[in-house]
């Protein structure tokens, strides 16, 4: 049972007019028009150096500009091993080293070389196994059952049972191959693909999304923060708010009850097709992990998301779908319901 809006913490609302603290406009680099009266009042805080160190956006370039000078230095370390010195090139008798060897020693001590690579390969897996067996998670033990969210500051943390489910379903590589599906699925369909902002394909948005979504299951490192990806999923939809090819009315605006529900409905049709749904318990965790981050941005959206991992059960919704040319004129503008306001908010907290 996931905790109702009023009973958890939330994240810092992303919705229109509301920034970082210590964002200036050339921050956001002007991807977005800031709403009427926002630049004049940004331009009034203090932007002092410490002010700017608060900001995630600045920290996240830096630690961009940081694995950027560590990736340099690691290639030019590699080019300095690979390189043959000039006491390895030739025997003390004069005698190049790199020639080939008739006698078949040469061929021996490759082979010996090899089964010595594949020993120390092994050894690594197992070093890798058994640190990954001594990572503590926080929450309660794991005893092989249904998993719960568990939640600090209202973000979900990883646990030993989330990391199990990882696993257990063919780890990370299979959570970026589903997130790559889906964008591809995204970036066809007529009303999300008016949110794209980045213009790279559906490869490197699987990535993204995967290497974010695993550092939340757990078990597999933090992949998205060590590439300077921190905060960058709020930053990336805040972006979307102001995309240019979305409908002027939507401008600004947090996304509508369609986004999402389409958005939902993408999303499980991809996990489907990539088998995700076969395992029960990761499927139970999933539904509540998009429950829970499909409420940050439309209060409304998560009373559909069962509906909508049904929808792509049927195979006559699929065909209607790509015969309306990837629309789904069934929710297209279609907003929520009274019944379907959390009971301690109005439609205005939407706006």
């Amino acid at each position: 049972q996931i905790p109702s809006r009023s009973s958890r913490p939330r994240r810092r609302d992303m919705g229109a007019g509301v920034f970082w603290p210590s964002t200036t406009p050339e921050e956001i680099g002007r991807a977005t028009t800031l709403p009427k009266g926002h630049a004049k009042m940004l331009a009034k805080r203090d932007h002092s150096k410490g002010a700017m160190n608060s900001c995630p956006f600045m920290r996240m370039q830096a630690r961009q500009e940081k694995y950027k000078q560590m990736e340099k230095l690691m290639e030019q370390e590699g080019k300095a091993e690979d390189k043959p010195s000039d006491n390895s090139a030739k025997a003390p008798d004069g005698k190049d080293n790199n020639t080939k060897d008739n006698s078949g020693e040469g061929k021996v001590e490759k082979m010996a070389d090899g089964q010595s690579q594949k020993e120390s390969k092994l050894e690594k897996e197992k070093k890798g196994s058994e640190e990954e067996s001594k990572v503590e998670f926080k929450g309660p033990p794991d005893d092989g059952g249904e998993v719960a969210l568990l939640f600090d500051d209202g973000d979900i943390q990883p646990t030993a049972g989330s990391a199990r489910l990882l696993k257990e379903i063919g780890g990370g590589d299979k959570i970026r191959k589903t997130a790559t599906t889906f964008y591809t699925k995204f970036l066809t369909d007529q009303l999300l693909k008016n949110l794209r902002i980045e213009k790279d394909g559906p490869e490197m948005h699987g990535k993204r999304f995967g290497d974010w979504l695993v550092e939340k299951m757990g078990g597999e490192g933090t992949p998205s923060t060590d590439l300077g990806r921190e905060n960058q999923l709020d930053w990336q939809h805040m972006r979307s708010y102001f995309s240019p090819q979305r409908a002027p009315a939507r401008q600004g605006k947090r996304f509508e009850l369609d986004e999402c529900r389409v958005w939902m409905r993408l999303m499980f049709l991809a996990g489907r097709e990539e088998g995700l749904d076969k395992h029960t318990q990761f499927w139970n965790w999933y539904l509540k992990f998009i429950k829970h981050y499909i409420d940050i941005y439309n209060m409304c959206a998560p009373n559909y998301a069962e509906r909508d991992a049904a929808w792509s059960l049927k195979k006559e919704n699929l065909e209607k779908y790509i015969a309306d040319g990837y629309t789904m004129p069934d929710v297209l503008n279609v907003g929520p319901k009274p019944e379907d306001y959390p009971p301690d908010s109005t439609s205005d907290d939407e706006s």
